[in-house]
């Protein structure tokens, strides 16, 4: 599937509120946060389109210590396995290195069962760092994950 990559925009919520609705149902993010994310982060949030529907996105958020974190990372069920996933990171890295005076390091968590995750991850240049039982809340354990951008 060839998807574009591009800065997420308010004409795209609809879609992404849709999307993590059909992935998570109730506990996907509403809308209300993808607006506020357009207001306090827009360099960090892309979506990935084809044929004028997102099929993916990438969001990300500033922590401490230079590090920009990843909050989540999303693919429509029909987009998976065609590399969308790769291209947005892909994006988000670049975005990354044009930034090294801010950030000098992403990090995100993955559940340890998300397997495919976690090797384009790795693929992609970061490490585990170590695993967080209950990060998500109980039996919700995470791996966390950094790359170096500098």
């Amino acid at each position: 599937m060839a998807a574009a990559v591009r800065p997420a925009t308010a004409t795209d919520v609809a879609q992404l509120a849709a999307l993590e609705s059909s992935t998570y149902a109730d506990e996907g993010y509403p809308a209300p946060l993808f607006y506020q994310a357009l207001a306090q982060w827009p360099q960090w949030f892309l979506v990935a389109e084809s044929d004028n529907i997102v099929v993916g996105y990438v969001l990300a958020a500033p922590g401490s210590d230079k590090t920009l974190w990843i909050m989540s990372v999303l693919v429509d069920k029909v987009a998976r396995g065609q590399g969308v996933g790769r291209q947005l990171m892909q994006s988000l890295i670049a975005n990354v290195h044009n930034h090294t005076r801010e950030f000098s390091r992403l990090a995100l968590t993955v559940s340890p069962n998300n397997h495919g995750a976690i090797h384009l991850y790795r693929q992609l240049g970061f490490k585990d760092i170590k695993q967080i039982n209950d990060f998500m809340g109980p039996s919700q354990h995470r791996l966390l994950m950094h790359y170096d951008a500098c």
